[in-house]
């Protein structure tokens, strides 16, 4: 069974909720974060297309509640996406991004110029990333440097029996032997994550990937 993830409306009094976003019968693609432009009638989702196949990208879109035919602005923006000043907020990289955007054409009409330094915290399963923006211009983002996480070992009992030496793993996969963990790491504490395998026998680690 498929779950369908789709953005509905329903009036302020309450009654039935109306899909304003269609997904094709047999589709893979979901949608997520929806968000007003100004106008109050158009809105920008995210589409995710969940084949891994590759023939469709992931994107941002622009939809109405006209219902006028949804429209791509870019394959290149994923995940949420807020919009202040004029401008598209978004996330690549791990670095908060500002883009021109039109709302009268609905079209970029710049580059997209870094707004932070530090690496933005993500929950990679979600395609989210921890930031927001107020309408006075203040700026505020979860530092994925500034929070590395532990693994802890637990019993059947919920009692703890361990803790990692090293911190900053996280997305923990067993293997099929149970003997070693494939996570994904922040070796430098910096944001920038690898993934690592984790033989539990001998506690150590060792690096699988220079990225990603």
């Amino acid at each position: 069974r498929r779950v369908l993830f789709r953005s509905y409306r329903i009036p302020a009094g309450g009654g039935t909720p109306e899909p304003v976003t269609k997904i094709p019968e047999g589709s893979v693609e979901t949608h997520h974060f929806p968000l007003f432009l100004p106008d109050g009638n158009h809105f920008l989702y995210f589409v995710a297309w969940n084949d891994g196949s590759g023939a469709q990208r992931n994107g941002l879109n622009v939809g109405s509640l006209d219902a006028e035919a949804p429209k791509l602005i870019s394959s290149d923006i994923t995940g949420n996406v807020l919009f202040a000043s004029g401008h598209l907020l978004y996330v690549r990289d791990r670095t908060i991004l500002a883009q021109p955007f039109d709302t009268r054409t609905l079209r970029t009409t710049g580059p997209a110029l870094p707004l932070t330094q530090q690496e933005v915290d993500k929950f990679f399963d979600f395609w989210q990333s921890g930031f927001s923006v107020s309408t006075d211009g203040k700026l505020l983002f979860q530092s994925a440097g500034d929070a590395p996480s532990r693994l802890v070992w637990y019993g059947s009992n919920g009692k703890e029996l361990g803790q990692f030496p090293e911190i900053g793993y996280e997305g923990p996969q067993f293997s099929p032997d149970g003997r070693s963990l494939a996570v994904y790491a922040d070796d430098q504490h910096n944001g920038k994550h690898f993934i690592r395998v984790y033989d539990l026998k001998r506690q150590i680690s060792a690096r699988l990937t220079e990225g990603g």
